[in-house]
């Protein structure tokens, strides 16, 4: 294993059968509604932080819109890259704000 991210950490923790199925096995977990709607609402509110694209009147992101960060002062989906402690696998990821004001 190349690398390990806090997705396959916690799912290892939660299911470690499920985790194998997903990760060693490469089996796609199916996709629910609320995942679906919950990715739609993450990128509405990535694309209005980083592009300044307006956030649909009729998206549930819209309420989230007056207490967002001013996107002058943050970064959005910055990369970390780590190397576990004593092994050669890395930790990768994406932090979602960085607030730098």
């Amino acid at each position: 294993m190349k690398h390990v991210s806090a997705t396959q950490v916690k799912m290892f923790d939660r299911c470690q059968l499920k985790w194998w199925w997903a990760y060693v096995q490469k089996i796609p977990t199916p996709t629910s509604a609320a995942m679906t709607l919950g990715t739609a609402v993450h990128k509405q509110i990535e694309d209005f932080l980083t592009d300044g694209e307006p956030i649909p009147d009729d998206s549930i992101a819209k309420a989230a819109e007056g207490h967002l960060p001013d996107p002058e002062y943050i970064q959005v989906e910055l990369p970390v890259k780590t190397t576990v402690d004593g092994t050669t696998v890395d930790y990768v990821g994406r932090v979602d704000i960085v607030d730098l004001a």
